[in-house]
Order: C-alpha cells, then structure tokens, then sequence
C-alpha cells in the first residue's frame, strides 16, 4: 500500500531507525511530555529530543503509572535540579523548549555544568529566558551580549574570530562513485560562486593552518580531523564521515570523539532521516547543527525521451535477494541495474526511457543515483531510509517497506505521471545554487561563532 504524504513529521515514527532515542520510547516520552506540559506537538518533539537516553527510557518507563508518579518524572528529568531552589521567577517556562534553549546558551557560552546552568536559568524572569532563547542561532557576539545584559556579566571571549575557511579533498574529475562524483559537482559550483562573489575566506585543498575554521568532508581526512579536534580548534564536517555504518553509529574510528566535541561548529548530510540519526547520537558537548544539502549532478542527465519504451527500470542495491526479479516478472517492459555493474551514461539512457523506478536500497542517506533517475525524468518509488528524495507528488511515492505488493502498487501509480514535470521538480530539488548558499551560509556563521 502507498503511503499518503505525512501529516507532521515522519522522523520519529516509532521503529523507523536503529538508535536508542528515536524509536518507541522516544515517540511514548514525546507524548507524555506533550499532554502533562501541554505543550504542541512540534515544542514537545523539541523537548524530548534535548533529553538523554537514560531520560527517554525513564520517561517512557512510567507511562502506564499514575498521573501523580508521571508528573514528578516529567519534573525531575527536566528541571535538572539536584536540590531545593529558590522559587523560580518563571516557573510556567521551566518545562518548555524555550527554557531548555536558554539554559543551553548559558551552559555553552558562559561555560557551566548542565546543573549551574539550569540553577541560573531558573532564577531568571520570564522574558529574560525569551530574549536568550530568541538569539539562541544569532552570531556569538549578540549571544554574549544578550548575556552580559541578562546576567550582568558577559561571557568569557573564545579569542581571535576565524577569518578563512579551509575545505580539505579537493576533487578535479569525476571518479564513477558516489560522493566523489557529488564532491566534483559541489566543488565546481563552489568554484563558481567564490568567482562570481569575490569570496575570500573559503579555499578548497591545501592544509589547514592554525586559526582556520578546518571542513572535512572525507574519510581519509579523519585522522587529520582527529589531530585538529585534540588541539582544540574549530571545525565542520560532513556529509561522509558520521558514521561510517548508520547501523553502528560510533563504532567507527575516532566517530565517539568527534559526536562529542565541543569544537564541532556544523554537521553537513543530505536527507532527514540520517540528520536524526546523527542528532541522537551527538555527546553532550557537541551543540553543532545538523544542515542538510543535496549534491549538485554535474553533468545534468539529458531529458526524459518521448514515448517511453521501458515501463519499469529496477534499480538493486540492497534489501530482499529476489525482489528485483519479482518486479521484473511483473513488469515485462523493464530493466534491472545492479549496483555496481554499469556505467553512469547506462543509468542516465535507461532512465530517461524510462515512466518508473523502483528504488531497491534500505540504507542510503544520499543516494546520487536515485538523483539522477529523477533529473532524467523517471520518477521513483522506495522506502525514506533508503529513497529518501521520493517527495509525494513531485518525484516520487514512498511505500512502507520493501515488498513486491507495495512496490507494485507504486509502480503502477507511477506510470500515469508527467514525467517532464518529474524532471523540473528534481532540477528544482538539486540545484547548484541552492546547495552552494545553504553551504556558505553555514560556513559564514561557523567561522563567526
């Protein structure tokens, strides 16, 4: 059966992903502290995703008792109070998001432990937790200085602001995989902006020198990030190097020092589902955004070819052994692909000859070749964690599981859409420039923190 575009957000849907707080205890903690702190379903999410795992499992631990025993739980866990305080001045903020925020500015900026910092929080008046709250994303400088006029004291400086950007694995050709094809699109387009702007404070390759903001992006670049991360400095990094499997997030090398540094300053990934895995599994310490962008294509697939001579292209990467070939028999006008046994011009000319694809992966958190399907105006359908660019209406349909039944159905939804519009709406999602200025935003505000 297709699934219908969700009604709120589908990332914390009970079961869909393999970390401790993001399954069905997040969704029963969620709940409780939506109904017991009245709280919209949005600021309740946001609540609960500040928690630890520990909290989560608690809360959800005593859903089934008492109203009095859920209410001391929700009060414990998030008035963070180890003893008796005076009476609080906003007591009606202490179990919001807008309190949490407050509280993390001042545990982050004014370098306290998480208790001194609620403790401080707690005694502030109503509009004051407000004000830090609102500047909680604005440059450091208005964060210090909303401080110093909430507390009378400005925090302490972090020194020297950073004034160049170093991008670490330049990439000049197009290699056949992936991220490296993706990085050579982004790296040109980034090569085009910083021309066009004049920009001076991003270079790309070179080693990285003290007071530089350092962006890896590599795998082969974790040793180095490691080095830089133990002295101290700032950096950003993303989309390849948390994790190196999402099924064991921090099993990987140096992965548990780098989710919980301090001197992370942004995490770039590409799709929505991954973002939450890495959130939920970031330390204390690391209080860096999680920013999604989608590769650029370079080249662009040529468009979609009229009439269509292939009614399915099935592309196989993982999940069941013989689901491809189920679908195959179902469809007699189609084409399997198998990862990794074809060349990109086969998958841009089968594509474009294509009216749907069904997209075989159950773990893929950027998946150029599903990108590249939809640019050549095949529209797709698969499961989010691993077609997460299939967008109800516009290039795909996403089905619940990886099933002949509900792939099927897809499919032969599929078959009626314009596939030229497909193309436009995937030209639109996978723009250079909309990929190159969410980047350069990110990397402005980092380098000024």
């Amino acid at each position: 059966m297709i699934s219908a575009p969700p009604k709120s957000s589908p990332k914390f849907t009970p079961g869909r992903f393999e970390c401790p707080n993001m399954d069905g205890y997040f969704a029963v903690a969620r709940n409780l502290i939506q109904k017991y702190c009245r709280l919209p379903r949005p600021d309740a999410t946001q609540a609960t995703e500040a928690l630890s795992v520990a909290d989560v499992r608690r809360l959800a631990a005593v859903a089934r008792e008492p109203r009095d025993t859920i209410a001391a739980t929700i009060g414990g866990i998030l008035g963070h109070e180890p003893t008796p305080s005076p009476t609080p001045q906003a007591p009606g903020l202490m179990m919001t998001p807008e309190f949490l925020i407050a509280r993390n500015v001042i545990q982050k900026h004014c370098r306290l432990a998480r208790a001194d910092a609620t403790a401080t929080a707690e005694r502030l008046p109503v509009a004051d937790v407000r004000r830090l709250a609102a500047v909680a994303n604005e440059p450091r400088a208005r964060i210090a200085a909303t401080i110093g006029d909430v507390l009378g004291q400005a925090p302490p400086a972090d020194g020297p602001a950073i004034k160049t950007v170093k991008m670490r694995g330049q990439i000049n050709h197009a290699t056949g995989t992936g991220p490296y094809n993706g990085q050579y699109a982004l790296q040109r387009a980034l090569r085009r902006r910083i021309a066009r702007d004049k920009i001076d404070w991003l270079t790309i390759d070179g080693p990285a020198e003290p007071g530089e903001l350092l962006w890896a992006w590599c795998w082969a670049d974790i040793p180095e990030l490691l080095g830089w991360d133990i002295l101290g400095r700032p950096w950003v990094t993303g989309p390849n190097i948390l994790f190196e499997k999402a099924a064991a997030p921090l099993a990987g090398y140096g992965e548990k020092q780098l989710a919980n540094s301090p001197n992370c300053r942004a995490i770039f990934t590409e799709s929505d589902w991954y973002a939450d895995l890495i959130r939920c599994n970031l330390g204390p310490r690391c209080t860096a955004p999680v920013v999604l962008w989608r590769y650029p294509i370079d080249p662009t697939p040529p468009p979609p070819v009229d009439p269509p001579t292939l009614d399915l292209l099935v592309y196989a990467k993982s999940g069941p052994a013989d689901l491809a070939d189920q679908l195959a028999a179902r469809f007699p006008r189609s084409k399997i692909l198998r990862y990794g046994d074809f060349h990109r011009d086969e998958l841009y000319q089968t594509a474009r000859r294509a009216r749907a694809c069904a997209y075989l992966s159950d773990d893929d958190r950027g998946p150029l070749a599903l990108a590249e399907i939809m640019l050549s105006g095949c529209p797709a359908c698969g499961i989010e964690r691993g077609a997460p660019w299939c967008e109800p209406g516009q290039t795909g349909l996403l089905v619940e599981a990886l099933d002949a039944d509900q792939l099927t159905d897809a499919v032969e939804a599929l078959l009626e859409w314009d596939r030229h519009k497909v193309r436009q709406a995937a030209l639109d999602a996978f723009a250079p420039d909309r990929t190159v200025s969410t980047i350069l935003k990110t990397l402005d505000r980092a380098r000024r923190q």
